[in-house]
């Protein structure tokens, strides 16, 4: 040190005064950090939701157009042919098609697909009737 500064002198007030704030500040930063984490880990726990839900959803829109596929031809084979073996699949399958695809419009982004899409006979709030 130089004769011109002269020691410096922290007493013991001062110095539990910088150890307290820098304390504090660093609880502070502390809390900051725990926070932030804690806020990145719920959305990305919300978003991993989401994407699963439309999976679910995605994967069931696939087995209602498979299952609208082998229903169209069998009423296909049953109009080109007028052979009963021919519709019988599509009999038996019915229940399962509308079991799927009421789980589609219940699972579907909480009731968002129902108003778009009405594949189900009698969704139409006001049927459409064709002029003669």
């Amino acid at each position: 040190m130089t004769s011109a500064q002269g020691p410096i002198i922290l007493d013991r007030h001062n110095a539990l005064a910088v150890v307290r704030r820098l304390f504090g500040l660093g609880l502070l930063a502390l809390g900051g950090v725990i926070l932030t984490l804690t806020l990145i880990v719920v959305v990305q726990l919300m978003s991993r939701s989401q994407i699963l839900e439309g999976r679910q959803v995605t994967l069931l829109a696939r087995e209602v157009h498979t299952l609208l596929l082998d229903r169209q031809a069998g009423v296909r084979g049953y109009l080109l042919t007028t052979d009963t073996a021919a519709i019988a699949p599509e009999i038996l399958d019915r229940t399962q098609f509308d079991r799927t695809l009421d789980s589609l419009f219940a699972d579907g982004f909480d009731g968002a697909l129902q108003p778009l899409v009405c594949a189900k006979p009698g969704m139409l709030p006001n049927p459409v009737v064709a002029p003669r």
